[in-house]
């Protein structure tokens, strides 16, 4: 019983948290822009004292701010040392636009490669069917004929 009512009671204080906000997308695209003027690494004790100054946020939101532009792949982040350290240069962007465009050129080749097989069978089957349609059409005539040279022989 006991272990029940922490269970429930740490799922209480789980459901209570606040939910995590997005961060401004202007201000991340300001601290970006900053991050690539400056073209250096910056530390986090470093950052704690300029991003403020730089994009207007609280010096509690820098952490979220650099988790969200890490998150995004906007910024990099190394282990070196003791501590964390936080760059971000244009030519790293640049490399990931074409890294993406490549993947979406992969994609379409692979859609339009489908696409041509597959109308390809289509086409296939309606040369198949249309086959199929005339030899029943010239067989029904055939049939139709001999049906009607039985009649007249009838009569």
């Amino acid at each position: 019983m006991v272990g029940s009512t922490r269970q429930s009671s740490s799922y209480l204080l789980i459901s209570l948290q606040a939910p995590k906000t997005q961060p401004n997308p202007q201000k991340a695209a300001s601290i970006l822009t900053w991050f690539h003027k400056t073209a250096q690494a910056h530390s986090i004790k470093d950052l704690e004292k300029t991003l403020p100054q730089v994009s207007s946020i609280n010096g509690m939101q820098v952490k979220d701010y650099l988790q969200a532009l890490s998150d995004d792949n906007k910024i990099r982040v190394e282990k070196i040392g003791s501590g964390n350290w936080y760059w971000s240069f244009p030519a790293d962007e640049k490399k990931a636009k074409d890294a993406a465009l490549e993947k979406a050129q992969d994609e379409y080749n692979k859609a339009s490669a489908t696409v041509t097989e597959l109308q390809t069978k289509v086409d296939d089957a309606d040369a198949a069917r249309a086959e199929e349609e005339e030899m029943l059409i010239e067989t029904g005539v055939h049939i139709n004929i001999h049906a009607a040279a039985r009649l007249t022989h009838r009569v």
